[in-house]
């Protein structure tokens, strides 16, 4: 059934609870059936364990339900056995089920929606000075990895040239570039998140360069889902990508990253210049964008040859032209369609140039003005006149221009589109501005059209495809520098709070949630409508089968004694996905997808209590009330396209616990008034931890800690405790209010053994290692389920500050042993992390002659020690460290016989670092494993030509080593019919062509009974071969190769 939908049907017959007043229970619900199968549809069967495959009739929906589901997989494999295999150049291979579950979880951000949304439109012949400006050009015409950072002023076409500097490369090469864009946005969470920016770049490679995939699918392997949420996972993802892909240079675009948090910003670029210095041949180039002043900019190692600097306030002069050029363009625009005549166009032209101070920004809003206009005259000139040169102070103008009785609407407006944390669509905006009053308050609300918020906006807005956003970021920062201008009175009607405007959009939420539209299950459908619903769909599948399907029909009627088979089929009801009616519920309301996804977060921005906001309150407390069908619609909306690898939900579904999850705090100061029992505080205190909501954590801690302080177990949840939970996540707030405490166990381990310590340190968050180490009573060298103690798990961040951190405690012991034999300086080593190697070798504390300290000497349970497993890596640089390192166990073999150079031939087989070992001069060649075989014969066996051909010009190489089954390397060759190597192997002319391995059989007689043509044609042109006995053993296909031949 691989690659096909399959339905799951669940009994879902309610029971009558005496206990609980004759409410109806299910007996199993929907998220206890679901087994997270790939590609499954799930419908419910209304009928108990007993009468789940009884039907009473033809006609019974259960009936109807088990076949139209029937119907359905016939009808899907009969089409994907029809359609034609699309050629490799179009897909690499058909996704499998993890590849397309990877593909899911990084494709998270319409790339092209967003590229849009960031672009004013390109003018032909700007940004040509680009291609002779000497940084730009190094940076270009480099053959390594290169980082170009461009800074500037706001308004001066960063953007715009991010752009373009992505397409005129991916151009120049035709297609032999993959450009990789991410547009941050201070205003979306979404847009200033490291993961979401990592996994879209990642998936912007992929899906340009399928082959890829598969290192993405082993990553997802070997470390779970949760790789997915791991900084440092998807970083390390990153890198393999980039160095794995030689065929095209990748060039990764990042716009405007001053717009993400500091730590963000010096996160990217700290890990950036280390890949850049650390990169080897790969081509990756990086081209970031940013304002002038931003933190993260002043990191950058100094050397500007290696990352060179571009400064666009050095280029006034070039950017003057262009935004000449722009102003030239758009006023022709003007002319063509006749608002304005050529000699106004003129003068229009030269007012716009003398005061746009070469700034784009401050053209576009002007443009902006006068395209909204129908016609042009003379008072534009003289308005143009008038206008202040800067862009802030256009905007204060704007503002002032607008009417007293507009000024309310313009201002509530902007602070929706400011605050919503995304584009919105204008119904989106009409419902919210509609919801921002107590039901059945007497004020009327106009409906706004297009044309009316474009009129009452411009030049604020951007308007792309329906939706609406700031022109600029310069815009937001202006208005929320207004609104701290007590004595300005644009403040009042113009000023945004982010505070306070939320939690205004927060309420018009939550009213738009819990009206009357939704007090009914939104994913339950009448009888009657799924009838309506499906007839029209049934009719258009049925037209649509094929001959086949009718025929297969036919048959499944004789053979399962059905009448009618067909017909019953397809008066069936549907199964719909929640992930389908959630798409059928946004398009038959306006605003639910938005009002259930950012309600929370909204009003997540109120942090204090007052008693005249009880509406607020209250509205809050029944939207996480899960007895309301309300709240259960929204949850289950919100929980079904809500992102995440970690599907972990809370099982307790009170409002304690959800204000706990989604980081209400006023509401649990609200609900301390009320009692809880134990479980249900430990669930609510566990998820404010895991979820980083630091100031519900302290009101209950504050409000319950005597409740919890002698049973600190009931706030873990499946062994997680809450501080494991906060050091996980990276909760830095969380982890120093529970230590705080001095109630929760800092050694405490969850189901897999794992402490907090080494949670913390396996996902890269080392404020929180450096907390943790801070505790007297912490025990560092815990180990988990599998032996890896707390060390062992630096090797999967791959923080060199990490491993000094527990290098430096005392407490700390290096070498210790996982339950593989392995020491953490093992598996550095097979990750090819040669930092992380040198400084485990290079520590004070290590002594390589002293076997109890780590050592690159020391062999786990197989018998492999470092060199050996860092021979399996591409980076040979950390293998010729080693060798360096520990000399005398170049050529340890483990317990199977392998050596480090055999290990280098393990697919795809690593040609420097077998030749980093041969030069050593400490590896016998000729060594032969358990099995008798030499390097030589996997070489040949492996097909591996170039390495063939080192190896045997090597001294002392012997072309002769016999193996346990008593062949040589030859042999090797001649069964794989790889004409290539024995031409190689002939080469030598010490190969023995005549020896006689298994069975008595020289080379020429196994290629003669297998029937290799080309291999017998290539040995019989060897002087001396023996072909006694050749043509009586095999003469058929001997006298067909002669035949051949002639």
């Amino acid at each position: 059934m691989s690659g096909h939908a399959l339905p799951l049907l669940w009994n879902t017959e309610r029971i009558e609870n005496a206990d609980t007043a004759h409410v109806s229970h299910q007996i199993v619900n929907r998220s206890s059936a679901i087994l997270n199968v790939p590609h499954g549809k799930y419908a419910p069967l209304y009928a108990d364990h007993r009468d789940l495959c009884r039907f009473e009739n033809a006609e019974s929906d259960n009936y109807k339900k088990v076949l139209r589901a029937i119907l359905e997989m016939a009808d899907e494999i009969r089409k994907q056995k029809s359609q034609k295999p699309m050629s490799t150049a179009a897909s690499d291979k058909s996704l499998d089920d993890l590849e397309r579950a990877c593909m899911e979880q990084l494709n998270i951000i319409d790339i092209a929606t967003a590229h849009q949304a960031h672009l004013e439109v390109y003018v032909h012949g700007t940004l040509q000075w680009l291609a002779s400006n000497n940084q730009y050009s190094a940076w270009a015409s480099a053959t390594k990895a290169s980082l170009l950072w461009v800074t500037g002023p706001p308004g001066c076409g960063k953007t715009i040239l991010s752009s373009y500097v992505s397409e005129i490369l991916s151009g120049e090469a035709m297609g032999s570039s993959i450009a990789c864009h991410f547009f941050c946005d201070a205003r979306i969470k979404e847009r200033q998140d490291p993961i979401i920016m990592l996994r879209s770049i990642i998936y912007q490679i992929v899906i340009r360069r399928r082959r890829l995939l598969r290192l993405v699918r082993k990553a997802r392997s070997l470390k779970g889902p949760q790789i997915f949420q791991q900084l440092s996972g998807l970083w390390e993802l990153l890198l393999d990508l980039l160095k794995t892909e030689k065929q095209k240079q990748i060039i990764i675009v990042i716009d405007a990253i001053d717009e993400c948090d500091e730590l963000t910003q010096l996160m990217f670029v700290n890990r950036i210049t280390k890949f850049v210095q650390q990169a080897g041949d790969s081509p990756t180039k990086f081209f970031i964008t940013s304002r002038p002043q931003t933190s993260a900019y002043f990191r950058l190692p100094s050397d500007e040859n290696i990352y060179p600097r571009l400064d666009l306030e050095g280029l006034q002069e070039m950017i003057g032209q262009d935004v000449l050029r722009v102003i030239q363009h758009r006023l022709g625009l003007l002319v063509q369609r006749n608002s304005c005549t050529e000699d106004l166009r003129t003068r229009l032209e030269l007012s716009l140039a003398s005061k746009a101070e070469k700034t784009f920004l401050w053209v576009s809003l002007v443009l902006s003005s006068l395209e909204s206009k129908a016609f042009l005259g003379p008072a534009d000139v003289r308005m143009l006149q008038k206008l202040p040169p800067s862009a802030s102070m256009l905007y204060r103008q704007y503002l002032e221009s607008i009417p007293a009785t507009s000024r309310k609407t313009v201002g509530q407006l902007l602070r929706i589109i400011v605050c919503s944390g995304r584009a919105l669509r204008i119904g989106e905006i009409n419902l919210l501005v509609s919801h921002s009053v107590e039901p059945g308050a007497e004020l009327e609300h106009p409906i706004y059209t297009d044309g009316a918020i474009t009129r009452l906006l411009y030049p604020f807005i951007r308007v792309s495809g329906d939706h609406l956003a700031p022109i600029h970021q310069s815009i937001i920062e202006f208005l929320l520098d207004l609104d701290t201008k007590e004595n300005d009175d644009l403040a009042k009607a113009f000023g945004v709070s982010i505070r306070r405007d939320s939690i205004f959009i927060a309420g018009a939420c939550m009213r738009y949630l819990l009206s009357d539209n939704f007090s009914s299950d939104l994913f339950e459908y009448p009888e009657d409508d799924l009838e309506d619903e499906y007839d029209q769909d049934v009719e258009s599948s049925a037209e649509g089968l094929s001959s086949s399907i009718y025929s297969w029909l036919g048959e499944v009627s004789e053979d399962l004694g059905f009448d009618n088979f067909q017909s019953r089929l397809l008066s069936a009801g549907g199964m719909a996905s929640d992930e389908e009616r959630c798409k059928r519920i946004a398009q038959e309301y306006g605003l639910y997808d938005y009002a259930s996804k950012f309600w929370t977060g909204l009003f997540g921005q109120k942090n204090d209590f007052h008693e005249d906001e009880d509406e607020l309150h209250s509205m809050a407390i029944r939207l996480l009330d899960y007895s309301n069908i309300q709240t259960t619609n929204w949850l289950r909306y919100y929980w079904a396209l809500t992102d995440g690898a970690d599907d972990a939900r809370p099982k307790t579904l009170s409002p304690l616990v959800l204000a706990g999850y989604f980081g209400h705090p006023t509401i649990l100061q609200h609900l301390s008034k009320q009692r809880h029992s134990g479980g249900e505080v430990g669930e609510a205190i566990h998820w404010a931890s895991r979820q980083g909501n630091s100031s519900c954590l302290k009101v209950l801690l504050k409000e319950y800690l005597d409740q919890i302080s002698n049973e600190p177990g009931i706030c873990s949840l499946e062994g997680l405790s809450p501080l494991a939970a906060a050091a996980k996540c990276g909760h830095l707030e969380c982890a120093e209010a529970l230590l705080d405490q001095r109630i929760f166990d800092v050694n405490t381990k969850n189901k897999d053994g794992q402490t907090a310590l080494s949670l913390a340190v396996a996902h890269d968050h080392g404020e929180i290692v450096a907390l943790l180490l801070k505790q007297q009573e912490i025990d560092p060298n815990l180990p988990d389920s599998s032996g890896y103690t707390p060390l062992f798990w630096t090797t999967t961040c791959n923080s060199q500050s990490i491993l000094s951190m527990l290098l430096k405690d005392k407490r700390v012991d290096p070498c210790r042993l996982d339950r593989s034999g392995r020491n953490p300086l093992s598996w550095a080593a097979e990750e090819g992390q040669i930092a992380l190697v040198e400084q485990m070798i290079i520590d004070g504390r290590m002594d390589l002659n002293n076997q109890d300290y780590s050592d690159v000497s020391v062999r786990d349970k197989t018998g492999r020690n470092a060199i050996s497993w860092a021979a399996e890596r591409r980076d040979r640089s950390l293998i010729h460290y080693l060798i360096k390192k520990c000399p005398n166990e170049v050529d340890a073999a483990d317990d199977q016989g392998w050596t480090p150079l055999a290990w280098a031939l393990n697919p795809p087989g690593y040609l420097d670092n077998a030749l980093l070992l041969l030069q050593s001069g400490r590896v016998d060649i000729n060594f032969r494993d358990i099995t008798g075989r030499s390097p030589l014969s996997f070489a040949v066996g492996w097909g591996y030509v170039r390495i063939a051909e080192t190896f045997l010009r090597f001294p002392g190489i012997d072309p002769n080593c016999v193996d346990g089954e008593g062949n040589t390397p030859i042999f090797e060759a001649v069964r794989d019919d790889n004409v290539e190597m024995v031409k190689v192997l002939l080469s030598t002319e010490t190969v023995d062509v005549n020896f006689k391995g298994k069975g008595g059989k020289t080379p020429l007689a196994v290629a003669a009974a297998a029937g290799k043509l080309d291999i017998i044609k290539l040995l019989l042109s060897v002087d001396g071969i023996d072909r006694t006995g050749l043509i009586q053993e095999h003469s058929h296909n001997f006298l067909n190769f002669e035949h051949s031949s002639a």
